[in-house]
């Protein structure tokens, strides 16, 4: 292996939808860097449109999520959804099942996984109405949107803001 460093933009990389059987609403995926021999991680950024979250899913070696723009919400299981801005980060430890998403105003993060046995994530089942309503017992609602079939439908989602 030559040791020098490398450079590139995001301009450069490749950006995708995220998948269905992943995501609800809409998302874009920029592969920032892969894992290899010296880096035990991969990052990306991930763009939600207003509404759009993840499928509940762990990561076996964990995750950092640093917010960019607008507001994330995340939930881990057992836990109420928290609002996260602009310069928050998000720690989660391996194997915590969770989700994040976005609030109307859309959001960015970079999102930081670590790689353990060739396996950065596992995904799970995606969040349904009745539990992003009763995530928490008070804060804020705010309307939530769930793909479907047959269109979007509005909900809503108790969160509190961090």
């Amino acid at each position: 292996m030559q040791k020098i460093q490398q450079y590139t933009t995001l301009q450069k990389q490749k950006v995708s939808d995220g998948f269905d059987e992943m995501f609800s609403g809409g998302v874009k995926v920029t592969l920032m860097f892969e894992d290899n021999s010296w880096r035990a991680m991969g990052g990306g950024l991930v763009r939600f449109k207003p509404f759009a979250r993840t499928a509940w899913h762990s990561h076996p070696a964990g995750q950092t999520l640093i917010v960019l723009e607008g507001e994330i919400i995340t939930q881990a299981e057992g836990e109420e959804a928290r609002i996260l801005t602009k310069g928050k980060i998000i720690s989660c430890p391996p194997n915590l099942k969770h989700w994040h998403g976005s609030t109307e105003k859309g959001g960015v993060h970079i999102a930081l996984t670590g790689v353990e046995n060739k396996e950065s994530v596992k995904w799970l089942e995606k969040v349904d109405n009745q539990e992003c309503k009763s995530s928490n017992t008070f804060g804020t609602f705010l309307p939530f949107c769930i793909s479907s079939k047959n269109g979007s439908k509005l909900f809503y989602a108790s969160l509190i803001a961090f």
